[in-house]
């Protein structure tokens, strides 16, 4: 039997990010038990499992070192028979745990953002929120890896890059609705958000309220503190 392509893919896209964006430990666990679920769903014979491992991590020693000519992981050793010495899909998932585990601890070795270039990089942000920002500004702006700078923002700010911006858009409208009498859709301009409806349903998402049911409730609060 074969297994999904598709899902395979995406799964092997998942590891190729926590390598090289920094996921914790755990996060890669979850996508690699996901990578191995796409062959035990479907019932793959062990030799066609071995050559896709073999083949995805041939792939992923490409991507790094082209990437990042100077990182210290090697996973070009590997051969078809280093996978085929584990007997069961089992001993094969907990190799793999293994491996990558050594190998996402390994890309901590990859060039460094230094801090104050983090911390420079995350005031621009902070001044910046109204605007589109991409990681590939970031890279151009910075002169910075925007996958070393993904993995050293993380660890720095404890979010990921994306979270980040969200989050602090956000905080910055929790703000504006308490304290100003500015309208939500001009909020939802003013903070980069495409339109005033998925403003709503970001904030409501976080907040558990819609804007204009926080601004109403923390209008009441303020009445009754009076």
């Amino acid at each position: 039997m074969e297994y999904d392509y598709v899902s395979l893919i995406q799964s092997e896209k998942e590891i190729t990010n926590a390598i090289l964006t920094g996921y914790s430990e755990e996060e890669l666990f979850q996508t690699i038990d996901r990578y191995i679920a796409c062959f035990t769903k479907h019932s793959i014979l062990p030799k066609l499992v071995y050559e896709a491992v073999f083949r995805f991590f041939n792939s992923l020693d490409r991507m790094v070192k082209f990437i990042d000519p100077l990182c210290t992981i090697n996973l070009e050793d590997l051969t078809i028979h280093d996978f085929e010495q584990y007997g069961t899909i089992d001993d094969l998932h907990q190799a793999l745990n293994d491996m990558l585990s050594f190998t996402l601890k390994k890309g901590e070795n990859y060039t460094q953002t230094n801090t104050r270039t983090l911390r420079e990089i995350k005031n621009y942000l902070d001044d910046h929120l109204n605007e589109a920002i991409s990681l590939d500004l970031i890279e151009q702006r910075f002169y910075v890896n925007k996958y070393v700078f993904c993995r050293q923002f993380k660890k720095y700010t404890g979010q990921t890059f994306g979270n980040y911006i969200k989050s602090q858009r956000l905080y910055k409208a929790k703000d504006m609705l308490e304290n100003s009498h500015t309208k939500i859709y001009e909020i939802a301009q003013l903070l980069g958000f495409k339109d005033e409806s998925y403003f709503s349903a970001v904030f409501k998402k976080h907040f558990h309220l819609s804007p204009s049911e926080y601004r109403a409730l923390h209008q009441k609060s303020q009445t009754r503190a009076e």
